[in-house]
Order: C-alpha cells, then sequence, then structure tokens
C-alpha cells in the first residue's frame, strides 16, 4: 500500500482516509466537508490512540514522495536539486503552476473533476 499510495500524495482526500485507517477511525464518520488542517485532525483523532500502526509506513512514503516531488520540482537555482536536469514528472506528480483550480476534500467533486478533465 505505501508503494501504490506514495505517487497521489497530493490528493487531499487520501490523507484523512489513512489517517482513520490508523487510528480505527471508521472513514464513513469522517467530515471530509471540513478543512484539511491541524484543528480539525486533532479534533476529530486527538482522543484517538493508533489501533493500525502497519499505516504509519504508508502516510510516512506519501510525506517523502511528496517532499521528493516539492524540491525537484522548486525553481530556487540555489537549492540542492536545482543542478540537476530536470526530469519529467511521474504519473500523479503536480506540476508547479499548472493547477488551474484548488482541491477539494469532497470526494464527489474531486471524481467529477477528473471525469470532466478526461473527456
Amino acid at each position: 500500500m505505501a508503494h501504490r499510495l506514495k505517487r497521489w500524495w497530493d490528493v487531499p482526500t487520501i490523507w484523512p482516509i489513512c489517517f482513520c485507517i490508523l487510528f480505527g477511525f471508521d472513514v464513513a464518520d469522517f467530515d471530509f466537508d471540513k478543512d484539511l488542517d491541524f484543528f480539525s485532525l486533532l479534533q476529530t483523532f486527538g482522543a484517538c490512540k493508533i489501533v493500525y500502526p502497519d499505516a504509519l509506513p504508508v502516510l510516512i512514503s506519501m510525506l517523502q514522495h511528496g517532499l521528493k516531488d516539492i524540491l525537484k520540482n522548486q525553481e530556487d537555482p540555489d537549492s540542492p536539486m536545482g543542478e540537476q536536469e530536470p526530469q519529467r514528472p511521474s504519473v500523479g506528480t503536480a506540476i508547479p503552476g499548472t493547477r488551474s483550480r484548488s482541491r477539494s476534500m469532497l470526494l464527489q467533486k474531486e471524481l467529477e473533476s477528473r471525469r470532466k478533465s478526461s473527456v
């Protein structure tokens, strides 16, 4: 799962689903209308204990892959990754400046926008 989900690190609905798995929280009870920020996560998972620690490597691999993508695509010439040739982004990675809309936490909106963009 860590290998398969790491390329989808920039999809905001994946993160709360992974946290729900980690803490044994029912995904159906999670409110995807709320913003994904520290306080909403703390409100939802603050009293929970880790139930499935096997979900932690999934979250860590998504974080690592996201950081690598951000560092690889940053435009600062003084960055350590700035001297390398630009590489073609892998599937699921965001290219800076090309996102025409902000991401939504609603699964339905996400699915509808993907259907429209594939047509």
